[in-house]
Protein backbone atom coordinates (compact mmCIF):
# COMPACT_ATOMS: atom_id res chain seq x y z
CA UNK A 1 0.00 0.00 0.00
CA UNK A 2 3.02 2.38 0.87
CA UNK A 3 3.96 1.80 -2.96
CA UNK A 4 7.64 0.59 -3.18
CA UNK A 5 9.49 -2.05 -1.32
CA UNK A 6 13.70 -2.41 -2.10
CA UNK A 7 15.98 -4.83 -4.25
CA UNK A 8 16.54 -4.90 -8.21
CA UNK A 9 12.79 -4.75 -9.34
CA UNK A 10 11.98 -7.56 -11.44
CA UNK A 11 9.27 -10.21 -11.94
CA UNK A 12 10.87 -13.88 -12.14
CA UNK A 13 10.00 -16.90 -12.68
CA UNK A 14 11.66 -20.57 -12.24
CA UNK A 15 11.68 -22.96 -15.25
CA UNK A 16 13.60 -25.70 -15.84
CA UNK A 17 15.35 -25.12 -12.63
CA UNK A 18 16.76 -21.83 -14.41
CA UNK A 19 15.51 -18.11 -12.64
CA UNK A 20 13.88 -16.95 -16.11
CA UNK A 21 13.38 -12.94 -15.73
CA UNK A 22 9.74 -11.91 -16.43
CA UNK A 23 9.62 -8.24 -17.05
CA UNK A 24 11.90 -5.85 -15.28
CA UNK A 25 9.78 -3.50 -13.24
CA UNK A 26 9.30 0.45 -14.90
CA UNK A 27 11.53 2.92 -13.21
CA UNK A 28 13.34 0.33 -11.15
CA UNK A 29 17.13 -0.36 -11.60
CA UNK A 30 17.02 -3.53 -13.43
CA UNK A 31 15.50 -1.80 -16.30
CA UNK A 32 17.34 0.91 -16.00
CA UNK A 33 20.46 -1.39 -16.41
CA UNK A 34 19.29 -2.64 -19.19
CA UNK A 35 17.83 -6.28 -18.05
CA UNK A 36 15.37 -7.35 -20.53
CA UNK A 37 11.97 -9.84 -20.47
CA UNK A 38 13.31 -13.29 -21.13
CA UNK A 39 16.89 -12.48 -19.66
CA UNK A 40 18.32 -16.06 -17.93
CA UNK A 41 20.13 -15.31 -14.74
CA UNK A 42 22.46 -17.77 -14.65
CA UNK A 43 25.01 -16.19 -11.42
CA UNK A 44 23.88 -14.36 -8.64
CA UNK A 45 27.24 -12.50 -7.26
CA UNK A 46 29.89 -15.17 -8.67
CA UNK A 47 27.54 -17.80 -8.05
CA UNK A 48 25.86 -20.63 -10.29
CA UNK A 49 22.14 -20.22 -9.65
CA UNK A 50 21.20 -23.01 -12.52
CA UNK A 51 20.81 -26.55 -12.20
CA UNK A 52 20.52 -26.23 -8.77
CA UNK A 53 17.20 -26.79 -7.58
CA UNK A 54 16.90 -23.31 -6.74
CA UNK A 55 13.26 -22.09 -5.23
CA UNK A 56 11.73 -18.42 -5.07
CA UNK A 57 12.89 -18.06 -1.47
CA UNK A 58 16.39 -18.26 -2.09
CA UNK A 59 16.13 -16.10 -5.08
CA UNK A 60 14.30 -13.45 -2.90
CA UNK A 61 17.11 -13.53 -0.38
CA UNK A 62 19.96 -12.82 -2.72
CA UNK A 63 18.52 -10.30 -4.74
CA UNK A 64 16.86 -8.52 -2.17
CA UNK A 65 18.72 -6.46 0.16
CA UNK A 66 18.79 -3.07 1.27
CA UNK A 67 19.12 0.69 -1.00
CA UNK A 68 22.19 1.43 -1.82
CA UNK A 69 23.94 -2.53 -2.00
CA UNK A 70 25.00 -3.97 -4.81
CA UNK A 71 24.66 -6.87 -6.67
CA UNK A 72 25.96 -8.68 -9.91
CA UNK A 73 23.75 -10.43 -11.72
CA UNK A 74 25.45 -13.07 -14.77
CA UNK A 75 22.93 -13.06 -17.81
CA UNK A 76 22.41 -15.32 -20.58
CA UNK A 77 20.52 -13.42 -23.37
CA UNK A 78 18.45 -15.25 -26.10
CA UNK A 79 21.29 -14.66 -29.29
CA UNK A 80 24.32 -13.70 -27.48
CA UNK A 81 26.96 -16.24 -26.55
CA UNK A 82 28.63 -14.94 -23.44
CA UNK A 83 27.15 -14.33 -20.24
CA UNK A 84 26.47 -10.60 -19.90
CA UNK A 85 27.28 -9.06 -16.19
CA UNK A 86 25.67 -6.12 -15.02
CA UNK A 87 26.30 -4.43 -11.66
CA UNK A 88 23.19 -3.51 -9.98
CA UNK A 89 22.60 -0.73 -6.95
CA UNK A 90 19.37 -2.08 -5.03
CA UNK A 91 17.27 1.08 -4.78
CA UNK A 92 12.93 1.63 -3.80
CA UNK A 93 11.26 -0.11 -6.28
CA UNK A 94 7.68 1.77 -7.23
CA UNK A 95 4.71 -0.83 -7.08
CA UNK A 96 2.53 0.40 -9.67
CA UNK A 97 -1.48 0.46 -8.54
CA UNK A 98 -1.69 1.40 -12.25
CA UNK A 99 -1.64 -1.09 -14.59
CA UNK A 100 -2.01 -0.05 -17.44
CA UNK A 101 -3.04 2.90 -19.32
CA UNK A 102 -4.13 3.38 -23.52
CA UNK A 103 -5.83 4.93 -25.98
CA UNK A 104 -8.52 3.08 -27.45
CA UNK A 105 -8.88 4.88 -30.22
CA UNK A 106 -8.54 8.52 -31.25
CA UNK A 107 -10.94 9.79 -28.55
CA UNK A 108 -11.28 6.61 -25.92
CA UNK A 109 -8.42 6.45 -22.97
CA UNK A 110 -8.74 3.24 -20.91
CA UNK A 111 -6.97 3.11 -17.62
CA UNK A 112 -7.08 -0.21 -15.28
CA UNK A 113 -6.46 0.37 -11.46
CA UNK A 114 -5.65 -2.53 -9.40
CA UNK A 115 -5.68 -1.05 -6.02
CA UNK A 116 -6.12 1.98 -4.57
CA UNK A 117 -2.17 2.91 -2.24
CA UNK A 118 -0.18 5.79 -1.52
CA UNK A 119 1.01 6.67 -4.95
CA UNK A 120 -2.33 5.78 -6.85
CA UNK A 121 -3.33 9.62 -7.34
CA UNK A 122 -0.32 11.07 -8.62
CA UNK A 123 -0.06 8.01 -10.92
CA UNK A 124 -4.10 8.67 -11.43
CA UNK A 125 -3.61 12.46 -12.60
CA UNK A 126 -0.24 10.90 -14.54
CA UNK A 127 -2.05 8.67 -16.82
CA UNK A 128 -5.34 11.24 -17.46
CA UNK A 129 -2.81 13.94 -18.58
CA UNK A 130 -0.69 11.54 -20.82
CA UNK A 131 -4.07 10.24 -22.47
CA UNK A 132 -5.18 13.85 -22.79
CA UNK A 133 -2.21 14.85 -24.60
CA UNK A 134 -2.98 11.94 -27.45
CA UNK A 135 -6.26 13.54 -27.55
CA UNK A 136 -8.56 11.96 -25.05
CA UNK A 137 -12.53 13.25 -24.67
CA UNK A 138 -14.17 9.63 -22.82
CA UNK A 139 -11.94 7.60 -19.95
CA UNK A 140 -13.17 4.27 -19.36
CA UNK A 141 -12.01 3.04 -15.81
CA UNK A 142 -11.44 -0.65 -15.04
CA UNK A 143 -11.63 -1.36 -11.66
CA UNK A 144 -12.58 -4.88 -11.98
CA UNK A 145 -10.45 -7.06 -9.29
CA UNK A 146 -9.32 -4.13 -7.32
CA UNK A 147 -10.07 -4.82 -3.34
CA UNK A 148 -9.61 -1.32 -2.41
CA UNK A 149 -7.10 0.40 -0.29
CA UNK A 150 -6.97 3.96 1.32
CA UNK A 151 -9.99 5.79 1.33
CA UNK A 152 -8.36 8.93 0.74
CA UNK A 153 -7.18 7.70 -2.57
CA UNK A 154 -10.53 7.06 -3.76
CA UNK A 155 -11.79 10.19 -2.85
CA UNK A 156 -8.61 12.27 -4.26
CA UNK A 157 -9.72 10.34 -7.65
CA UNK A 158 -13.60 10.93 -7.67
CA UNK A 159 -12.20 15.43 -7.18
CA UNK A 160 -10.39 15.12 -10.21
CA UNK A 161 -13.36 13.70 -12.68
CA UNK A 162 -16.46 15.13 -10.70
CA UNK A 163 -17.30 18.84 -10.91
CA UNK A 164 -18.61 21.28 -8.41
CA UNK A 165 -18.14 20.74 -4.68
CA UNK A 166 -20.92 17.89 -3.91
CA UNK A 167 -20.52 15.69 -1.60
CA UNK A 168 -18.46 12.19 -2.29
CA UNK A 169 -18.66 10.11 0.26
CA UNK A 170 -19.56 9.68 4.13
CA UNK A 171 -18.65 7.70 6.73
CA UNK A 172 -20.28 7.14 10.23
CA UNK A 173 -20.54 4.47 13.14
CA UNK A 174 -21.85 3.88 16.11
CA UNK A 175 -19.32 5.50 17.96
CA UNK A 176 -17.40 7.44 15.30
CA UNK A 177 -19.13 10.82 14.30
CA UNK A 178 -20.49 11.13 10.96
CA UNK A 179 -17.28 12.96 8.68
CA UNK A 180 -18.29 14.43 4.91
CA UNK A 181 -15.77 14.43 2.37
CA UNK A 182 -16.76 17.31 -0.74
CA UNK A 183 -15.03 17.53 -4.18
CA UNK A 184 -12.79 20.86 -3.19
CA UNK A 185 -11.27 22.29 -6.23
CA UNK A 186 -10.96 21.60 -10.19
CA UNK A 187 -10.45 18.73 -11.35
CA UNK A 188 -8.31 16.81 -14.34
CA UNK A 189 -11.27 15.53 -16.07
CA UNK A 190 -14.49 17.07 -15.15
CA UNK A 191 -15.87 17.17 -18.50
CA UNK A 192 -15.78 14.45 -20.82
CA UNK A 193 -17.47 11.02 -20.65
CA UNK A 194 -16.90 8.22 -17.80
CA UNK A 195 -17.16 4.95 -17.61
CA UNK A 196 -16.42 2.74 -14.85
CA UNK A 197 -16.17 -1.55 -15.31
CA UNK A 198 -16.89 -3.31 -11.91
CA UNK A 199 -17.39 -7.06 -10.82
CA UNK A 200 -17.81 -9.10 -7.80
CA UNK A 201 -14.10 -8.41 -6.85
CA UNK A 202 -14.30 -4.60 -7.05
CA UNK A 203 -14.49 -3.91 -3.20
CA UNK A 204 -14.36 -1.33 -0.52
CA UNK A 205 -12.62 1.96 -2.35
CA UNK A 206 -13.98 0.85 -5.94
CA UNK A 207 -17.31 0.97 -4.71
CA UNK A 208 -16.91 4.48 -3.74
CA UNK A 209 -15.38 6.06 -6.22
CA UNK A 210 -17.75 3.98 -8.66
CA UNK A 211 -20.52 5.21 -5.96
CA UNK A 212 -19.83 8.57 -6.29
CA UNK A 213 -20.03 8.63 -9.85
CA UNK A 214 -23.33 7.08 -10.05
CA UNK A 215 -24.95 9.01 -6.82
CA UNK A 216 -24.12 12.09 -9.15
CA UNK A 217 -24.98 11.01 -12.22
CA UNK A 218 -21.30 11.61 -13.80
CA UNK A 219 -20.71 8.53 -15.49
CA UNK A 220 -22.08 5.23 -16.51
CA UNK A 221 -21.20 1.67 -14.87
CA UNK A 222 -20.78 -1.68 -16.36
CA UNK A 223 -20.54 -4.83 -15.51
CA UNK A 224 -21.40 -6.76 -11.90
CA UNK A 225 -22.12 -6.06 -9.46
CA UNK A 226 -19.34 -5.20 -6.77
CA UNK A 227 -18.15 -7.18 -4.06
CA UNK A 228 -19.72 -5.05 -1.04
CA UNK A 229 -17.81 -4.24 1.21
CA UNK A 230 -19.22 -0.87 2.90
CA UNK A 231 -16.76 -0.50 6.43
CA UNK A 232 -13.93 1.93 7.38
CA UNK A 233 -11.16 0.10 8.94
CA UNK A 234 -8.64 2.01 10.99
CA UNK A 235 -5.55 0.30 10.74
CA UNK A 236 -3.65 1.11 14.97
CA UNK A 237 0.15 0.14 15.53
CA UNK A 238 0.77 -1.79 17.93
CA UNK A 239 4.18 -2.00 20.47
CA UNK A 240 5.26 -5.08 19.32
CA UNK A 241 5.71 -3.63 15.53
CA UNK A 242 2.29 -5.31 14.71
CA UNK A 243 -0.90 -4.12 14.43
CA UNK A 244 -4.82 -4.25 14.52
CA UNK A 245 -7.16 -3.67 11.78
CA UNK A 246 -10.44 -2.45 13.18
CA UNK A 247 -13.73 -1.56 11.15
CA UNK A 248 -14.64 1.97 12.31
CA UNK A 249 -17.61 2.52 10.70
CA UNK A 250 -19.62 2.05 7.50
CA UNK A 251 -18.97 4.55 4.55
CA UNK A 252 -21.90 5.86 2.84
CA UNK A 253 -22.46 7.02 -0.74
CA UNK A 254 -23.59 10.34 -1.62
CA UNK A 255 -27.00 9.40 -2.11
CA UNK A 256 -26.81 8.11 1.27
CA UNK A 257 -26.70 3.99 0.50
CA UNK A 258 -24.30 1.66 2.19
CA UNK A 259 -23.11 -1.20 -0.15
CA UNK A 260 -21.77 -3.51 3.31
CA UNK A 261 -23.37 -6.39 2.71
CA UNK A 262 -25.71 -8.67 5.29
CA UNK A 263 -23.68 -10.57 7.51
CA UNK A 264 -26.34 -12.14 9.40
CA UNK A 265 -25.97 -15.86 8.58
CA UNK A 266 -23.04 -17.86 9.43
CA UNK A 267 -19.46 -16.62 8.68
CA UNK A 268 -19.07 -19.65 6.30
CA UNK A 269 -21.93 -18.03 4.14
CA UNK A 270 -20.86 -14.89 4.50
CA UNK A 271 -17.50 -16.23 3.03
CA UNK A 272 -18.52 -18.44 0.14
CA UNK A 273 -21.31 -15.50 -1.46
CA UNK A 274 -18.87 -14.54 -3.71
CA UNK A 275 -18.06 -17.53 -5.57
CA UNK A 276 -21.46 -18.95 -5.03
CA UNK A 277 -22.40 -15.29 -6.84
CA UNK A 278 -19.93 -15.96 -9.44
CA UNK A 279 -20.78 -19.30 -10.51
CA UNK A 280 -24.13 -18.66 -10.37
CA UNK A 281 -24.32 -14.98 -11.82
CA UNK A 282 -28.22 -14.69 -13.57
CA UNK A 283 -28.88 -13.78 -17.25
CA UNK A 284 -30.29 -10.37 -15.83
CA UNK A 285 -29.72 -8.59 -12.73
CA UNK A 286 -33.49 -7.80 -11.73
CA UNK A 287 -33.15 -11.89 -10.57
CA UNK A 288 -30.60 -10.84 -7.91
CA UNK A 289 -33.41 -11.44 -4.89
CA UNK A 290 -30.74 -8.71 -2.98
CA UNK A 291 -32.03 -5.80 -5.25
CA UNK A 292 -35.23 -6.82 -4.87
CA UNK A 293 -35.21 -6.39 -1.72
CA UNK A 294 -32.97 -3.31 -1.35
CA UNK A 295 -34.35 0.09 -0.18
CA UNK A 296 -34.29 2.67 -2.99
CA UNK A 297 -32.51 5.46 -2.85
CA UNK A 298 -31.97 8.48 -5.82
CA UNK A 299 -29.38 9.85 -7.66
CA UNK A 300 -28.59 13.49 -8.04
CA UNK A 301 -31.26 13.05 -11.27
CA UNK A 302 -33.73 11.34 -9.78
CA UNK A 303 -32.51 7.65 -11.26
CA UNK A 304 -33.40 5.15 -8.78
CA UNK A 305 -30.30 2.73 -7.54
CA UNK A 306 -30.01 0.35 -4.80
CA UNK A 307 -28.14 -0.37 -1.61
CA UNK A 308 -26.74 -2.90 0.18
CA UNK A 309 -25.03 -5.82 -1.06
CA UNK A 310 -22.76 -3.60 -3.23
CA UNK A 311 -22.89 -1.47 -6.52
CA UNK A 312 -25.10 -2.35 -8.83
CA UNK A 313 -24.05 -1.70 -12.39
CA UNK A 314 -26.38 0.29 -15.19
CA UNK A 315 -25.14 -1.69 -17.56
CA UNK A 316 -25.05 -5.51 -16.39
CA UNK A 317 -23.11 -8.16 -18.34
CA UNK A 318 -23.36 -11.26 -17.36
CA UNK A 319 -20.38 -14.18 -16.86
CA UNK A 320 -20.02 -15.42 -20.33
CA UNK A 321 -21.63 -19.43 -19.33
CA UNK A 322 -20.67 -20.36 -22.94
CA UNK A 323 -17.42 -21.90 -22.03
CA UNK A 324 -16.76 -23.87 -18.90
CA UNK A 325 -15.32 -21.13 -17.01
CA UNK A 326 -13.74 -24.05 -14.38
CA UNK A 327 -11.28 -25.90 -17.76
CA UNK A 328 -10.57 -22.46 -18.96
CA UNK A 329 -9.15 -21.69 -15.62
CA UNK A 330 -7.00 -24.92 -15.23
CA UNK A 331 -6.14 -24.11 -18.90
CA UNK A 332 -4.52 -20.85 -18.59
CA UNK A 333 -2.92 -21.57 -15.64
CA UNK A 334 -0.03 -23.53 -17.38
CA UNK A 335 -0.06 -20.86 -20.18
CA UNK A 336 2.65 -18.12 -18.96
CA UNK A 337 5.18 -20.95 -18.29
CA UNK A 338 4.99 -22.55 -21.69
CA UNK A 339 5.35 -18.99 -23.30
CA UNK A 340 8.17 -18.13 -21.39
CA UNK A 341 10.17 -21.18 -22.84
CA UNK A 342 8.60 -20.58 -25.96
CA UNK A 343 10.05 -17.09 -26.57
CA UNK A 344 13.57 -17.94 -27.76
CA UNK A 345 11.73 -19.76 -30.32
CA UNK A 346 9.68 -17.47 -31.28
CA UNK A 347 11.58 -14.23 -31.11
CA UNK A 348 13.14 -13.45 -34.00
CA UNK A 349 9.78 -13.96 -35.71
CA UNK A 350 7.54 -11.38 -33.50
CA UNK A 351 10.73 -9.39 -33.79
CA UNK A 352 8.70 -7.79 -37.17
CA UNK A 353 6.46 -6.68 -35.29
CA UNK A 354 7.77 -2.62 -33.99
CA UNK A 355 4.42 -1.58 -32.33
CA UNK A 356 1.88 -3.65 -30.43
CA UNK A 357 -1.11 -2.34 -32.66
CA UNK A 358 0.86 -4.12 -35.53
CA UNK A 359 1.36 -7.14 -33.42
CA UNK A 360 -2.81 -7.05 -32.12
CA UNK A 361 -3.87 -7.44 -35.99
CA UNK A 362 -1.07 -8.79 -37.76
CA UNK A 363 -0.23 -11.93 -35.30
CA UNK A 364 -1.51 -15.07 -35.27
CA UNK A 365 -1.05 -18.54 -32.80
CA UNK A 366 -0.15 -20.79 -35.88
CA UNK A 367 -1.10 -24.73 -34.91
CA UNK A 368 2.34 -25.37 -34.64
CA UNK A 369 2.93 -23.56 -31.47
CA UNK A 370 -0.73 -24.80 -30.24
CA UNK A 371 0.15 -28.02 -30.90
CA UNK A 372 3.11 -27.56 -28.85
CA UNK A 373 0.88 -26.27 -26.11
CA UNK A 374 -1.28 -29.23 -25.73
CA UNK A 375 1.68 -31.59 -25.37
CA UNK A 376 2.96 -29.24 -22.84
CA UNK A 377 -0.12 -29.72 -21.17
CA UNK A 378 -0.16 -33.35 -21.51
CA UNK A 379 3.34 -33.63 -19.84
CA UNK A 380 2.11 -31.60 -17.16
CA UNK A 381 -1.16 -33.78 -16.16
CA UNK A 382 -3.16 -30.19 -16.49
CA UNK A 383 -6.88 -31.52 -15.65
CA UNK A 384 -8.23 -29.18 -17.96
CA UNK A 385 -6.65 -30.80 -21.29
CA UNK A 386 -10.01 -33.23 -21.56
CA UNK A 387 -12.15 -30.23 -22.44
CA UNK A 388 -9.74 -27.79 -24.73
CA UNK A 389 -11.60 -28.10 -27.82
CA UNK A 390 -14.13 -25.65 -27.53
CA UNK A 391 -11.69 -23.56 -25.39
CA UNK A 392 -9.44 -23.34 -28.16
CA UNK A 393 -10.18 -19.55 -29.75
CA UNK A 394 -9.76 -17.87 -25.66
CA UNK A 395 -6.69 -20.08 -25.34
CA UNK A 396 -4.86 -19.06 -28.41
CA UNK A 397 -5.45 -15.18 -27.08
CA UNK A 398 -4.39 -15.53 -24.16
CA UNK A 399 -1.17 -17.12 -25.27
CA UNK A 400 -0.99 -14.23 -27.76
CA UNK A 401 -1.49 -12.03 -24.85
CA UNK A 402 1.33 -13.60 -22.96
CA UNK A 403 3.72 -13.04 -25.76
CA UNK A 404 2.28 -9.58 -26.32
CA UNK A 405 3.45 -9.08 -22.14
CA UNK A 406 7.04 -9.81 -23.08
CA UNK A 407 7.65 -7.51 -25.63
CA UNK A 408 5.35 -4.16 -24.37
CA UNK A 409 4.39 -5.41 -20.46
CA UNK A 410 1.06 -5.37 -19.52
CA UNK A 411 0.02 -2.93 -22.20
CA UNK A 412 -0.21 -5.71 -24.62
CA UNK A 413 -1.18 -7.64 -22.39
CA UNK A 414 -4.29 -6.03 -21.81
CA UNK A 415 -4.81 -5.17 -25.31
CA UNK A 416 -4.73 -8.25 -26.33
CA UNK A 417 -7.33 -9.71 -23.81
CA UNK A 418 -9.77 -7.02 -24.05
CA UNK A 419 -9.69 -8.17 -27.21
CA UNK A 420 -11.93 -11.26 -26.32
CA UNK A 421 -13.82 -9.53 -22.81
CA UNK A 422 -17.49 -8.55 -23.70
CA UNK A 423 -17.78 -6.11 -20.96
CA UNK A 424 -14.95 -4.42 -21.93
CA UNK A 425 -16.71 -4.59 -25.42
CA UNK A 426 -19.82 -2.99 -23.97
CA UNK A 427 -18.21 -0.24 -21.80
CA UNK A 428 -16.30 0.69 -24.72
CA UNK A 429 -20.03 1.29 -26.96
CA UNK A 430 -21.36 2.65 -23.72
CA UNK A 431 -19.14 5.80 -23.91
Amino acid sequence: MVGNFEGIGIEFHIMLDTVMVVNPIVGGPSEMQGIKAGDKIVKINDTLVVGIGIQNNNVLSKLRGSKGSKVKLSIKRFGQKELINFYIVRDKIPLHSIEVAYMIDAEKGYIKINSFGANTYQEFKDKVSLLQKKGMKKLLIDLRQNGGGYLDASIQIADEIIGGSPLLVYTEGAHYPRQDYFASHTGIFENGTIGVILDEGSASASEILSGAIQDLDRGVIIGRRSFGKGLVMSDIQLMDGSSLRLSMAHYFTPSGRCVQKHYTNDILAYETEIFQRFFNQPTKIDSIDSIKNSKNYFTKKGKIVKGGGGIYPDIFVPVDTNYDLRAYAELRSDVPEFIYQQMPNIKEHISTFKTVEEFQKGFVIDMNLYQKFTQYLKEHKNPGLGKIVPLEPKIKIIMKAYIARQLWNNEGFYRIVNDMDKTYETAVKSI
